[in-house]
């Protein structure tokens, strides 16, 4: 080889050394350009804080299922766009064409700049994000946002429950306070005293109390017609058995799965599962449990339950109730000892309410404008407790005020501003924050308090057992089906044989243990420990 021809590959060598070296240094850890955000134009068009966000006007495409309402035709969120330079063209498909249009989406790969409400779902989240198609959004939340970062801190779990198992945070939530718990057992009091009781506090108190239920006519319209306790098999998370197994120490869940000092266990394989079988067998068996909990679905249960006057004794169901006759049954002590277990509220947070995709960083667009526009969005209410987002309801006075209290009441916007409709609104199922203080200065009624605050005293001290919010990669959801599948069916096929006193328990319990060992529960058991472990490493 020449002397120049040895020098030519020296410096051929050089030049892509300083190219590689170069793409290296301009990402970091998640992937995100340090300067700009992908391929997003000159850093002079981004304004990290302050008005505008950019320079020169920027539109973005949203795609937001089920607003049937135009957002640029609204003053309010015009004169948002006009403060931040920040454009939205908003795709509102119909509920009838979601699947097709998502469909067609990640088929095609032409992708909104943002997709948001009810679109996604976990399993979404999981194989798009790493694939590139959604952003990583948790260094630009840190260094550019003020209300979405704020959120994370009111609500630590915010965190943990948005971070996939890479590390990478690709969504913005929903985050607002729900009632502490959707399973409230209710239990008629007008009966109670009637049959010369008082709230039963054991399971036996309890067994006596049903019996009389069933052979006093409380009601007292000569009718043998009492219910006196039903519930609905897995049912939803306001009108199932989950919490009523709890009583007995582990409560139970749709897939069967509980959290023990952050340990996932199979619920029907503790003892204290197998009592709460024997204990509703033996309702069974009395005659006092509902005979169509295995068969009647929520419309007819709503019904049964809704009936005036009544014919059921106690329930499981949520919401506010007429306080004349019902009360709220606390979990009675049980000859096991256990403390009691019981279901979670619905979750403050949902998690796939806005992806920022790859598209925004296309044509001269920024992603970061987009998530600073939607941090300048982001908040339903006020910090301070003192009213709420008037971009979403209108001006104090209009879709919302403060009663004599100090309290908020919503308005009927119609009936205050007869041009409502063009100047604010709401999109729905997009991602917003409600502090906490907002929440709890809501004017409520003394159903709504015994839902909102005291069935917190009643059940929040035994909550814990319920898994948190995780995401399973694609790989892990599909082996986690192939093995849940058939263990839910076993387990639910078992569980109605025992109740329903058509086998015994006790005899058949090991065998129904050994069959979900061969049916790979070690493994099931394993996959969501690793996804139980990846949520709290996030949490710290």
């Amino acid at each position: 080889m020449t002397r120049k021809r040895v020098i030519s590959v020296l410096i051929c060598l050089v030049f892509l050394l300083t190219s590689l070296l170069a793409g290296c240094g301009g990402q970091s850890k998640t992937g995100q350009d340090k300067t700009t955000g992908g391929d997003t134009g000159s850093e002079e068009v981004f304004n990290p804080s302050g008005y505008p966000i950019v320079n020169k006007p920027m539109t973005f495409k949203v795609f937001l299922p089920g607003s049937e309402m135009d957002f640029n035709e609204k003053s309010a969120w015009y004169e948002i766009s006009e403060k931040t330079n920040v454009y939205i063209e908003w795709d509102n498909p119909t509920w009838n064409a979601i699947a097709e249009r998502k469909q067609l989406m990640f088929a095609s790969g032409d992708y909104a700049d943002a997709i948001g409400g009810w679109t996604l779902s976990s399993a979404d989240v999981a194989k798009y994000g790493p694939a590139g198609v959604f952003l990583p959004l948790q260094d630009w939340i840190e260094q550019y946002t003020v209300n979405i970062k704020q959120s994370f801190i009111d609500v630590p779990e915010a965190k943990a429950t948005l971070t996939l198992p890479d590390g990478n945070i690709y969504t913005l939530p929903i985050i607002g306070r729900q009632p502490p718990t959707r399973a409230c057992t209710h239990i008629n009091k007008v009966w109670l005293e009637r049959i010369g009781k008082d709230i039963p506090t054991t399971t036996d108190e309890l067994l006596e109390v049903l019996k009389l239920f069933k052979t006093s006519d409380p009601n007292q319209n000569g009718e043998a017609d009492e219910i006196p306790i039903t519930f609905t098999y897995k049912g939803t998370n306001n009108n199932d058995h989950y919490g009523l197994f709890g009583w007995f120490g582990y409560m139970d869940w749709s897939n069967h799965m509980i959290q023990l000092d952050r340990k996932v266990v199979w619920a029907p394989a503790q003892e204290g599962w197998k009592d709460a079988v024997k204990y509703f067998a033996l309702l069974w068996k009395e005659g006092v449990l509902d005979k169509e909990i295995f068969s009647h679905d929520i419309p007819q249960y709503d019904a049964k339950i809704r009936q005036d006057p009544p014919i059921v004794g106690i329930y499981q169901a949520f919401g506010n109730i007429n306080l004349e006759v019902w009360t709220y049954l606390p979990p009675p002590k049980t000859p096991n000892g256990n403390k009691p277990a019981w279901p979670n509220g619905d979750p403050w947070i949902f998690k796939e309410q806005c992806a920022i995709t790859v598209a925004a960083t296309k044509d001269g667009k920024d992603p970061r404008a987009l998530l600073r526009y939607v941090d300048e969005i982001y908040l339903n209410g006020t910090y301070d407790g003192s009213g709420l987002n008037p971009l979403f309801h209108g001006p104090k006075g209009v879709g919302w005020d403060l009663d004599e209290e100090g309290k908020i009441i919503t308005l009927d916007p119609s009936q205050t501003d007869p041009e409502w409709e063009k100047k604010f609104g709401m999109p729905y199922g997009f991602a917003w924050y409600e502090p906490l203080k907002t929440w709890e200065n809501k004017a409520m009624d003394e159903a709504a308090k015994l839902k909102n605050f005291v069935s917190g005293e009643i059940w929040g001290p035994y909550q814990g057992q319920q898994l948190p919010q995780l995401w399973l990669s694609e790989e892990q959801q599909a082996e986690a089906s192939s093995y849940l599948t058939d263990l839910q069916k076993l387990t639910e096929e078992m569980t109605a044989r025992w109740i329903s006193n058509q086998g015994d328990i006790d005899a058949e319990y090991e065998q129904y243990l050994n069959e979900c060992k061969k049916m790979g529960l070690d493994n099931l058991l394993k996959i969501y420990q690793d996804a139980v472990d990846a949520y709290y490493r996030a949490a710290k």
